[in-house]
């Protein structure tokens, strides 16, 4: 799960995975080699983390303010475990 924190609110994407707390590496954000395909969906974290990060650097690129509603409908994901956080 994707965690976006905008001025003070919270807002959770879902990627549709969830793991036991052992198998996920807190300080890196993502997934121990143990887990079963690990690397394929660590890269599926850091592909949506770096679409989350595009479209709030489009929003600041034209000085817009945003909400995470926003957010959630410029990127396409859900809202709705894993924990990567974007503060803004």
């Amino acid at each position: 799960m994707l965690r976006i924190i905008n001025e003070g609110k919270l807002k959770y994407f879902s990627l549709g995975y969830s793991c036991k707390p052992e198998f996920w590496d807190a300080a890196a954000s993502e997934l121990r080699n143990g887990y079963p395909n690990a690397r394929k969906i660590n890269l599926l974290l850091s592909k949506k983390k770096n679409q989350l990060e595009d479209v709030i650097l489009d929003f600041q690129s034209e000085e817009k303010d945003f909400s995470n509603c926003m957010l959630s409908e410029q990127s396409g994901l859900k809202r709705h475990l894993f924990n990567v956080v974007i503060e803004v």
